[in-house]
């Protein structure tokens, strides 16, 4: 009775206390000229480079998968998958 009782809490309650809300919303696809932060796990965060989408390419399902971004520096433009980039909410301001 117990394992039963454990099994059903693990799939039918423990689901319902870590709903993540980022997979039930729609949210806004990248687009080109979006300001980024280029993640990568193996450097801090405060030495993340920052860059801007100049292209993006989308799957067979329309979702964005890969955008090309152009770094700080200016230079380099580098091709990352689209769950390694953290879009910035700014609105780009033209006086």
């Amino acid at each position: 009775m117990r394992d039963r009782f454990w099994k059903r809490w693990v799939h039918e309650y423990l689901p319902t206390l870590v709903r993540r809300e980022k997979w039930c919303q729609r949210v806004e696809p990248m687009h080109r000229g979006d300001l980024v932060y280029i993640c990568d796990p193996a450097i801090p965060r405060r030495e993340w480079k920052r860059g801007v989408v100049e292209e993006v390419f989308t799957g067979k399902d329309g979702v964005p998968r890969r955008s090309s971004v152009r770094t700080s520096d200016r230079a380099k433009l580098v091709l990352r998958p689209a769950s390694k980039l953290a879009v910035l909410d700014v609105v780009n301001a033209v006086a």
